[in-house]
């Protein structure tokens, strides 16, 4: 025992002495750097890495875990862990959970993200009247006849029926283009949730927040969304308590994630979800239903471990609902089965398959209709065209294999940059998209790499099929990078594999070390992404492999 007080004091002094000094050069570098990125981009290059004193600390946290797990891989056929060991990663967790709320300095120091809560509860409380297109359009109205001083109302938004920006005075030219959708009262109601968000937003973030990619909710999530948003009590008391749901969602997720894989499992979930770089509290913590996606996911894997299926695959289901993209974790199952049919093996549908299948046809049967009654017949067609929109519209946040394949030296934002644009972006943007098609080939030659990589499931239990899905995510898809928070799903597996909890804690300090070292945006989630399709590629192999898993 006193051993184990020792090392938990030592970690806690080593953790403050580097956090002081890298708070300290912060003060120095942050100021030279932001002028030297300032002489050549624009702030928007620049101003995503407004360092904070806490930072360090998610990075030694991830460093130490590294280092923990390391030493159990190395132990794990001779012995089980010891009681320093699992002191010292308990710790790390419990400190972890502080790392995702900023040590509780939040969004600093506010907790609610007015920007994203704006997008989301805005955006499925009048999606009737706005659709896909018309949000920024009918705010930038709105906010015209607001009382106020004209420093408030942007010269440019983004035309979200083309992804490109344009000037105010054309949509303000022609306000009835946005009032003929609402009644009355609905656009009373508009403009009055409108001049409560500009209020309290500062002027520039208020600018800014019309040049955002607007509103992207499934039909099924603009269902829940709205019928939330549209509940009774006052504006802000209501806002207030929508941004609670998604800590009730994250503590029913890692509830699961321990009762279905113990608390080592679990700890190095929250170890990664805690301190990984592109999925830190800043970008939607503190917003409206922003984090069920992740929850039903990793929920979904959890009951699978239970072999409770039939609920596994409604939750997947519902993940999938929600955000489309965690319907991948049933890529795996479903190349599992395809080999199985191949091969004649019988039965090519095992049972567990069958009750995935009825769970998610419970969910698709009922959800799926219901989100068209209350949203329209058109709402999904609409919502995929938006998808395509979004889908040829690269950012620079973006990550994955997608990613990493369009990169091209020459076409980096930093040289394609032009300030005289109205979108300075917009030669980068469309150097990517070119990219992009011209290396398309290789792009499908890796993905058909990372199926061969997985096996086709090697007839491993479908939980680990699930956490292959997961790692699907960044190789097929094209995300922004906070949604890499769902690689947390193989924390759970590090009980059983350690050394893939060693390198997901490792991908968690690289994402700290390019943030620290490289000033361009785009290109260190070039980097990051390469370190994903790492991390996805190892651990497809250790969880592939036929050993059988640790007890």
């Amino acid at each position: 025992m006193r051993t184990t007080l020792i090392f938990i004091v030592a970690a806690l002094a080593w953790i403050a002495v580097v956090e002081s000094v890298i708070a300290a050069d912060n003060a120095s570098s942050r100021a030279a750097s932001s002028q030297t990125v300032e002489a050549t981009q624009p702030h928007a290059l620049s101003e995503y890495h407004a360092r904070q004193p806490g930072d360090g600390i998610k990075f030694l946290i991830a460093t130490l875990a590294t280092g923990l797990l390391l030493l159990r891989t190395w132990r794990e056929r001779h012995a089980g862990p010891t009681r320093i060991e699992n002191a010292a990663l308990g710790l790390l967790a419990i400190v972890s959970v502080f790392a995702w709320w900023n040590f509780l300095q939040f969004h600093h120091p506010h907790y609610i993200h007015l920007a994203d809560t704006f997008h989301y509860y805005i955006g499925a409380r009048y999606f009737p009247e706005l659709g896909y297109s018309r949000l920024y359009d009918c705010t930038e109205v709105a906010n015209a006849r607001l009382p106020g001083p004209r420093g408030q109302i942007p010269s440019s938004l983004r035309d979200l029926s083309t992804n490109t920006i344009v000037s105010s005075a054309s949509i303000l030219a022609e306000p009835e283009r946005c009032t003929k959708h609402f009644s009355a009262e609905r656009w009373r109601d508009f403009e009055r949730d409108v001049a409560m968000f500009r209020n309290r937003l500062p002027p520039a973030r208020w600018k800014r927040l019309l040049l955002d990619h607007g509103y992207n909710g499934t039909p099924f999530w603009t269902l829940v969304g709205g019928e939330l948003a549209a509940g009774s009590g006052g504006f802000w008391s209501r806002v207030r308590w929508l941004t609670w749901i998604d800590p009730l969602l994250l503590l029913v997720m890692w509830g699961c994630a321990g009762w279905a894989f113990g608390w080592r499992g679990a700890a190095v979930g929250v170890i990664y979800w805690g301190t990984c770089y592109p999925g830190q509290f800043d970008w939607n913590g503190g917003a409206f239903l922003r984090q069920g996606w992740l929850a039903a996911s990793v929920c979904g894997v959890c009951l699978a471990k239970r072999e409770h299926y039939r609920a596994a695959g409604f939750l997947i289901a519902v993940a999938g609902l929600l955000r489309v993209f965690p319907a991948l974790l049933a890529l795996p199952i479903g190349l599992q089965v395809g080999a199985r049919a191949l091969r004649r093996q019988r039965p090519w549908l095992l049972p567990e398959h069958r009750k995935l299948l009825v769970g998610a046809a419970c969910a698709i049967g009922v959800l799926l209709p219901a989100s068209m009654l209350a949203n329209g017949t058109s709402a999904w067609a609409d919502f995929v065209r938006n998808s395509r929109l979004h889908l040829r519209t690269p950012l620079l946040n973006h990550a994955g294999l997608k990613t990493l394949v369009a990169f091209d030296p020459d076409t980096r934002s930093q040289m394609l940059f032009d300030p005289e644009l109205t979108d300075p972006l917009t030669r980068w943007k469309q150097a990517r998209i070119d990219q992009s098609e011209r290396r398309f080939w290789l792009y499908a030659a890796a993905l058909a790499g990372f199926v061969v990589l997985s096996r086709f499931g090697a007839n491993q239990p479908v939980w680990v099929l699930a956490l292959l899905g997961v790692g699907a995510i960044p190789i097929a898809t094209e995300l922004t990078s906070y949604y890499m928070t769902v690689l947390c799903g193989f924390g759970l597996a590090a009980s059983r594999r350690p050394v893939v909890g060693a390198a997901l804690c490792a991908l968690a300090a690289s994402g700290w070390l390019l943030a620290f070292s490289w000033p361009v945006y785009d290109e260190h989630h070039v980097l990051l992404s390469a370190a994903i399709v790492a991390f996805v590629g190892f651990a497809t192999v250790v969880l592939s492999r036929k050993r059988p898993l640790l007890p």
